[in-house]
């Protein structure tokens, strides 16, 4: 499952476009945001975050353990110009499903 997770009108309509295109593969995570990524960290093989990247890696820093178990993470711009993969790019399917989401909303996939 892929978790979906944003904190603004703007985010949440790429988010809705993701939950719309992959209804079996996602679930969307409402509240405030740093309780909707620690749940959808916990639960989720990944997490498509529609937030900045710096608050992104203050929110999943604490939750880190193991590359081989961590979910993978995506961070998208608000703008929907970039998908990067940030969090278990390997192992975790992050870097694969940066490029899905860029190819779904058109941004450009970022794989470091």
């Amino acid at each position: 499952m892929i978790g979906l997770i944003s904190a603004t009108s703007a985010g949440a309509a790429a988010r809705d476009r993701l939950a719309a295109a992959w209804p079996e593969r996602t679930r969307v995570y409402e509240g405030p945001v740093g309780d909707a990524v620690r749940a959808a960290f916990a639960e989720c093989e990944q997490l498509v975050c529609f937030l900045a990247t710096g608050a992104v890696v203050r929110l999943v820093a604490p939750l880190l353990g193991d590359k081989t178990s961590d979910p993978g993470v995506v961070c998208v711009d608000e703008g929907g110009r970039f998908a990067v993969s940030l969090v278990g790019g390997h192992g975790g399917g992050a870097n694969e499903l940066a490029r899905e989401v860029g190819e779904l909303l058109g941004a450009e996939p970022v794989v470091t």
